[in-house]
């Protein structure tokens, strides 16, 4: 895309627009771009219009065209329709949706680029309605069209047509969140949408692609830091998603621990989110921030879990977060009885590789920790170095191990870790 028409801010408009008049027909395309791509910027789109109908270019018959050729892609073709709502008018955008579009899907169009709470654009426009060859509409616009009547229920949001204006200009950006934050708040500021709207569209997101939620996190907190007011109103509408139990908070609960560690001066502000949080996503601020979280009842189970046997319930969700199956690991045995050695007696121990050699199993595990607590590495090391011995234990001192592990004090995280790459070691024995 030219680099110029990304570029495009207000201080460089009037430059940018009397060069791109005249030369305008080598260099049409970029007017498209904006038209198509780019609705953060339809109000240059415009400026550059009205001074090219003052050149008497035919600008009308070119915008007929960018539309007809933007019909192919829904994204294209709601960009184009939503800025010439404002460039010709309501009624004749309305009707050439309604020729082109069966009458259900027309409805859902019509939402999502016209806003019913504002007043008609009524002003004369010489372009006679038309039908155009439009394609499918994917059957995500069902599940946008849900989320956003969703988050319209509690007032979260204003406008769907907003909102998913937003939501577009996400999708265009990509992983780029320093320059998606950069259009939406230009959205604010040439567009005049509203805060609520584009936190909304970033919601939207999170509920439609759970697998980027970081993407959308990442969306949120940078926002959140270049526009002051957007993360009071983000806790605030969280906090009512949350309360109202909604359907959508399944998955915008995910967004709870980002906002805490990416906001960190305003955790005074996010702290409030924190007793929202389920197990799975307290296990991963409480692994995140190494413990460094509030004194609160939903990290109890946390905090007990780093330093002795951790709960089921805490284990499932680490291995959840890990991706970890439940089938290739070890469960919690709580009947294990662990032997004791002292430290002077684990210090001077000196082991074999051979298993055979090794007179108490239960020294050998406490110089096998002393090695390899210091991280997972470590760990996996010592365990490779002695690979020998562990394929060798019998199934109660593999029991006694694993009980071992799960039992120290160290984090959630390298315990589970520790446990699968154990049985990935061993898995091939049947016990």
């Amino acid at each position: 895309m030219n680099d110029e028409v990304l570029q495009l801010r207000e201080e460089s408009l009037n430059e940018y627009t009397s060069s791109l008049c005249s030369n305008y027909q080598s260099r049409k395309k970029e007017l498209e771009i904006i038209i198509t791509n780019m609705p953060q910027k339809h109000s240059f789109a415009n400026h550059v219009s009205i001074e090219l109908e003052k050149m008497n270019e035919e600008i009308l018959q070119a915008e007929i065209e960018i539309l007809k050729r933007s019909s192919r892609n829904y994204v294209l073709l709601t960009n184009a329709l939503l800025y010439l709502e404002r460039r010709w008018n309501t009624e004749v955008v309305v009707e050439i949706i309604s020729r082109s579009f069966s009458q259900e899907i027309r409805e859902k169009v019509i939402s999502l680029i016209i806003d019913s709470e504002e007043a008609p654009v009524d002003k004369k426009c010489a372009v006679q309605p038309f039908s155009l060859s439009t394609s499918e509409f994917p059957g995500e616009l069902e599940d946008i069209l849900r989320v956003i009547q969703a988050l319209r229920e509690p007032r979260v949001v204003s406008s769907a047509r907003d909102v998913f204006t937003s939501y577009k200009v996400l999708l265009a950006y990509g992983q780029h969140a320093h320059l998606a934050v950069e259009e939406l708040l230009a959205l604010s500021r040439l567009e005049g949408f509203e805060i609520k709207n584009i936190v909304g569209a970033i919601f939207l997101g999170v509920v439609l692609k759970r697998k980027e939620v970081l993407s959308y996190s990442s969306f949120l907190v940078q926002y959140c830091k270049k526009e002051k007011s957007a993360l009071s109103y983000a806790a605030h509408a969280l906090l009512q998603i949350y309360n109202r139990k909604l359907s959508i908070w399944n998955e915008l609960q995910d967004v709870v621990p980002h906002l805490y560690t990416g906001l960190e001066k305003d955790q005074g502000l996010t702290c409030s989110l924190l007793y929202t949080l389920n197990l799975k996503n307290a296990v991963f601020l409480y692994e995140t921030t190494n413990g460094k979280v509030p004194e609160m009842e939903v990290f109890d189970l946390c905090k007990r879990g780093r330093h002795s046997l951790p709960h089921p319930d805490i284990r499932s969700a680490v291995q959840s977060l890990l991706t970890i199956p439940a089938e290739e690991t070890y469960p919690t045995d709580t009947s294990v009885q662990i032997g004791t050695v002292g430290s002077e007696c684990a210090a001077n121990f000196k082991p074999t590789v051979e298993y055979s050699k090794i007179d108490k199993i239960e020294a050998f595990f406490q110089f096998f920790f002393t090695k390899a607590s210091l991280s997972f590495t470590h760990f996996n090391n010592t365990l490779l170095e002695y690979r020998h011995v562990f394929n060798m234990l019998k199934k109660e001192e593999v029991g006694m191990f694993v009980h071992s592990i799960l039992s120290s004090a160290n984090s959630l995280v390298f315990k589970e870790l520790a446990v699968h790459r154990t049985y990935q070691l061993l898995k091939k024995r049947h016990f």
